[in-house]
């Protein structure tokens, strides 16, 4: 399951989770008090405890604090009530974050998770559901990947009937003839297949639209440039580790979440991590466009979608917002 699943809170109700007060760079410095990062139980945050465990942010010299939040939805007013220093979020929420609190997208981290349409056997191609219910989380993420399946076979969402069902409900729904196709994502889309149904139309198919961002506060990049730098240094260290090192990182981060193994492995299937110089490439550091996986585009379409769907009455400036210098 998805953790950077975004809903959209509106802006009225992030605001009241709000407390009142809410040329050479520098070396990174112990005497800053260490940098709070927010994770939960979601496997492209588990690179946060591995560089931890492994001593990274120790060799690059800076202080990092992990806080756990079982509820991620927390770490949005806490961010921006400087609660927290550095949120992992999706591209979708920290794009909601820059109308409460000036931040910073310094780099992508992993493909956030895997967006699946699951259809009835009969529906064999995306034209085929023009006319049928699709299930689908109205308003949110799921519904912006429903919208661009449509488009690919020059649908759009007046040509079906959405209707308000959660992904874990999809393969039920799919069996009772209630919905020709629904958004799901792992474990249902295991689940789909093993009910007879088929699996029409994956987040393959455009690239990562919802990718997952480290997220600094602004203030924190402006006074402390190195450490972020050093952070980010030392998650991509941790990130090389991971890949390099399945089974002891899997054995590591199974410990430190009081998760099974097998659930730490089949759940890691799910994402994509990204490395240094594939951020180089999402970020256009080099100046040459990427045709798949640029996190311009990925802000954009969801703006977009923010924008229509009137979640937001304004968007940011992304080349702004998305600051690669901060990369090692």
């Amino acid at each position: 399951m998805r953790k950077k699943f975004f809903s959209w809170i509106s802006l009225t109700l992030l605001v009241a989770l709000l407390l009142p007060g809410c040329g050479a760079l520098p070396k990174p410095s112990k005497e800053h008090p260490p940098i709070k990062v927010e994770y939960t139980l979601w496997d492209g945050d588990y690179t946060l405890l591995i560089a931890q465990e492994k001593g990274f942010f120790e060799k690059h010299g800076v202080q990092v604090e992990p806080v756990f939040y079982e509820t991620f939805s927390r770490a949005i007013p806490d961010i921006a009530a400087k609660r927290i220093d550095i949120g992992l979020f999706s591209i979708g929420d920290l794009l909601m974050v820059t109308q409460v609190a000036d931040v910073l997208g310094v780099a992508v981290y992993d493909s956030g998770g895997t967006s699946v349409v699951a259809t009835r056997p009969e529906i064999k191609d995306v034209a085929g559901l023009k006319g049928k219910k699709i299930g689908v989380n109205i308003g949110s993420s799921s519904e912006l990947f429903i919208r661009h399946m449509l488009k690919s076979a020059n649908l759009d969402v007046g040509d079906v009937a959405l209707v308000e069902i959660n992904p874990e409900d999809v393969p039920g729904k799919l069996s009772s003839n209630e919905i020709a196709a629904g958004y799901v994502w792992a474990p249902y889309d295991k689940k789909a297949l093993e009910a007879g149904h088929h699996l029409l139309y994956t987040n393959h198919e455009v690239g990562s639209l919802f990718p997952d961002v480290i997220t600094v506060r602004e203030e924190l990049a402006a006074k402390r440039p190195e450490d972020v730098r050093a952070f980010l240094a030392a998650w991509f260290e941790a990130v090389d580790y991971r890949l390099n090192h399945p089974a002891e990182s899997n054995e590591i981060i199974a410990r430190l979440t009081n998760q099974p193994v097998s659930d730490v492995i089949a759940n890691s299937s799910t994402i994509k991590l990204y490395t240094k110089e594939e951020n180089i490439v999402m970020y256009d550091v080099l100046g040459v466009v990427a045709k798949d996986d640029n996190i311009f585009q990925s802000a954009r379409a969801n703006l977009e979608f923010q924008i229509t769907t009137g979640s937001l009455t304004r968007g940011p400036d992304l080349a702004a917002l998305l600051d690669p210098k901060y990369l090692p």
